[in-house]
């Protein structure tokens, strides 16, 4: 039933009390109606036949005057006694034609006993104007007298028994007027007394109660209570649809709740993913700048091996140089042999000194070399580590991506509620992507850095095989200064012989000469390698400050950014 079915449904209930009241006085009123025209009836029944007996007796005594009033006097007489005659036929006619007022009276009777009397009256009044008074006379006393008494003997307890009649009809008409008044104010009571009762239950249990507990659900509601009942959404009037609507109300708040808890969990999962991130990069990047300061450590003290490497070289080739020179003046001038060898001695001491430094030297920069090439080993494996850390970077980005795109399908799914949500998976997919482009160019720098690191491995190794050579040629050095010592202490029993070994100096000292260059060499080959092992350092510095500024930069966004609040919003 439609609320204002309800709200109209107490005065329909009115209404119908209001006929109820006015049917029950309109019985009442047919009842006393009924009682009063019977009393009427009766009461015009008695006094019809109360006339009736008086005009019968009138016309008596007129028709005494009449019999005994002299003729001169009798007009007035005549004229009376005819009225009262007519009267009296009329009123016996018509109790003829009368029913019976009340049970056990016969009208009909009672004209029938008065038609005698009538007649005689006309007979009497006959002779009494035909001037036999004596004959009329004695037709009075004789029958018309009979005739009265007769009638009166039927029409004296016809009038008692309508009086007795009447003042029944009376008690009757006074009783039935209280009890209709009894019957209209108890109808009116009751009726209203029940109307006002059933108009409250219906107002409180059809209207006021149902809003009473939807006002009371709404009032829980708005403390955030989404566990309320809502017992009245079955209804079909106007509060079943406010209950519905605050149904719908109830679960959208529900829902809404539900995906805040969603996204509260979505963004806690963010912020783990994103400290996790930052903590590979922050460790990525201690590790890489440890690495790249250690290479750059290496790398210095190869250009400081491979300086003093070149500095001895040219000592070496400076001296053995003077020492050719030395040997050729030998050769020119025999004669100043003797004189020369304490030189030649002096010299071949010297030479045995430098070499002997040179063979040290050898000996570090080999050393050095070996080391060098273990930090540039140890600088691959390191680098093959940021490879694994790229790939792991990489992995995750993929990882990122994969659940980006998952996210992107439930949002789908989730239709106009996850458009927000779809927004910040389309951003973290974009994020994904600069991670796994920003990754791939760190491979390849990586892998750049591997090539270049083979590269110094070979350089190094190579340098390594010099410095042995230097090493065997300084022994090979030590082995002539000896030989030319012996030639020198030879030089006074066969200046030949010091002739041949003079020539033999010479042609080792050329040798020196070539070896000590090819050392320089070495040494400036060793030192642009080390240079270029620290340029490459350097490059991976500054490649891995810039990784870590892209990824910076491409980080997801924080709460209150764009990404967030269209998230909020949606």
């Amino acid at each position: 039933m439609r609320l204002s079915m309800k709200i109209l449904a107490p005065v329909a209930i009115l209404t119908l009390v209001a006929l109820a009241v006015t049917m029950t006085a309109l019985w009442s009123k047919a009842r006393v109606t009924d009682a009063t025209d019977a009393l009427i009836q009766a009461n015009q029944a008695a006094l019809a036949a109360s006339e009736l007996r008086s005009t019968s007796r009138a016309l008596q005594r007129d028709a005494l005057n009449l019999i005994f009033e002299p003729a001169d006097g009798r007009a007035g007489i005549v004229s009376r006694f005819d009225k009262r005659l007519d009267s009296m036929e009329a009123a016996v006619a018509k109790m003829q034609t009368l029913p019976p007022p009340v049970p056990g009276t016969n009208p009909a009777a009672i004209a029938a006993s008065q038609t005698p009397v009538v007649t005689t009256l006309r007979e009497v009044r006959a002779l009494a104007l035909d001037g036999k008074s004596a004959e009329a006379h004695t037709l009075f006393r004789d029958k018309l007298r009979s005739a009265e008494r007769t009638a009166s003997e039927q029409t004296d307890p016809y009038i008692a028994r309508l009086e007795e009649a009447v003042s029944a009809l009376t008690v009757r008409l006074h009783a039935l007027e209280r009890l209709t008044t009894w019957i209209l104010s108890l109808t009116a009571l009751l009726g209203t007394l029940g109307g006002v009762s059933l108009s409250l239950v219906v107002a409180l249990r059809g209207v006021t109660s149902p809003l009473n507990r939807l006002i009371g659900a709404m009032g829980r509601l708005a403390a955030n209570d989404l566990k309320v009942p809502l017992g009245d959404t079955d209804r079909t009037d106007e509060i079943g649809e406010m209950a519905r609507a605050v149904a719908i109300f109830r679960d959208g708040m529900d829902r809404a709740e539900r995906l805040a808890r969603e996204q509260q969990e979505a963004e806690a999962a963010i912020a783990t993913r994103r400290a996790n991130r930052e903590k590979l990069v922050k460790e990525f990047v201690s590790r890489t700048e440890a690495i790249v300061a250690e290479l750059a450590g290496n790398a210095g003290g190869l250009q400081d091996q491979a300086g003093g490497l070149q500095r001895v070289a040219t000592s070496a080739a400076t001296r053995t140089s003077a020492a050719a020179e030395a040997s050729n003046r030998t050769s020119a001038n025999v004669q100043t042999v003797a004189a020369a060898t304490e030189q030649l001695a002096a010299s071949i001491r010297e030479i045995s000194r430098q070499s002997a430094q040179v063979a040290a030297l050898a000996g570090d920069g080999a050393d050095g070399a070996q080391r060098t090439a273990g930090d540039i080993a140890a600088l691959a494996d390191n680098v093959a580590q940021i490879g694994q850390i790229v790939d792991l970077i990489d992995g995750i980005a993929a990882q990122t991506n994969l659940l980006a795109l998952n996210a992107t399908i439930e949002a789908a799914r989730a239709g106009e509620a996850g458009r927000g949500f779809a927004i910040v998976a389309s951003e973290v997919k974009a994020l994904a992507t600069q991670t796994a482009s920003a990754t791939e160019d760190i491979r390849r720098r990586v892998e750049g850095v591997q090539a270049a690191t083979r590269g110094s491995v070979g350089a190094i190794g190579a340098i390594v095989t010099a410095i042995d050579q230097i090493r065997s040629m300084t022994g090979a050095i030590a082995a002539a200064v000896e030989e030319q010592a012996a030639a020198t202490a030879e030089i006074t029993r066969n200046v030949q012989a010091a002739a041949v070994g003079t020539e033999d100096i010479r042609q080792d000292l050329d040798g020196l000469v070539a070896v000590a260059g090819e050392t320089g060499d070495t040494a400036r080959l060793v030192t642009g390698t080390a240079d270029g092992v620290a340029g490459q350092a350097g490059t991976l510095r500054r490649d891995v400050q810039g990784f870590v500024e892209q990824l910076s930069a491409a980080s997801p966004p924080r709460q209150g950014d764009r990404a967030f609040r269209y998230g909020k919003a949606a």
